[in-house]
Formats: structure tokens, sequence, C-alpha cells
């Protein structure tokens, strides 16, 4: 799932602020999102990255790396060739 929408965090009598706005997502090429996965507004996942199933990336993923988790980290790195 990719989601580009966020909204500012209110005061307590309204957390969720009316307005929103869109933080584009970047996949590089080669890049492969499993299943399940949530990415999430901002997030450029890097060239021959691998995103592992429901992992949920709220940061950039380098290029050629596994990602996994919640929130996903680098668990892997991966052959450039």
């Amino acid at each position: 799932m990719l989601y580009t929408a966020t909204h500012l965090v209110g005061g307590p009598s309204r957390r969720m602020q009316l307005n929103t706005e869109s933080h584009a997502i970047v996949i590089e090429d080669g890049a492969w999102i499993a299943v399940g996965a949530l990415i999430l507004p901002g997030v450029r996942v890097g060239r021959g990255a691998i995103v592992g199933a429901g992992a949920v990336v709220g940061k950039d993923v380098p290029e050629n790396v596994l990602v996994a988790g919640n929130p996903a980290e680098v668990v892997q790195e991966l052959p450039v060739n």
C-alpha cells in the first residue's frame, strides 16, 4: 500500500487537522515491494531494494538492501551484480 497523504497534529480538541497535504513516494528501478507493505508519505525506495512483506516504511530505503519490520529496518545488504 502506498499512502501519500498526511496532516498536522492538532490540539486535544481536534487531533487530526482537516487540511491534508501529499508527499510523493518514489520507487526506483528494480525495487520490489512485497505483499502487505505500507510505504508512508515522502519515502524513497532505492534502486534494487526489497521491502519485506508487512513492513511499515517511514524513512528512505537505501539502494540494494532488504528492509523488514515495523518500523522497517535494514536486515540485509543485497548483491549489486
